[in-house]
């Protein structure tokens, strides 16, 4: 369970994606605990559980406050690893 990386490891060894090739998106401190450990850059959602405070302490790279700007976030953050 969150924060222990196996999640997103599992998920990227079914998918045949490198940690460097993903995003998680998620609203809780423990989501970007968990993608920090798997290596996996982490996107914050600030409508959900956690504030970006938090999101920010547990390693969240950018954080978006509506939806519409999840694409877009995702793109950047995967050009960033690229």
């Amino acid at each position: 369970s969150k924060p222990h990386p196996a999640m997103l490891q599992a998920a990227l060894s079914e998918t045949g994606f490198e940690a460097a090739q993903a995003v998680m998106i998620g609203d809780t401190s423990y989501d970007m605990d968990m993608a920090r450990a798997a290596g996996v850059a982490g996107l914050g959602v600030s409508w959900g559980y956690h504030d970006k405070t938090r999101l920010i302490a547990a390693g969240a790279r950018r954080i978006v406050d509506r939806f519409d700007e999840v694409p877009r976030a995702v793109d950047e953050l995967l050009e960033v690893t690229a």
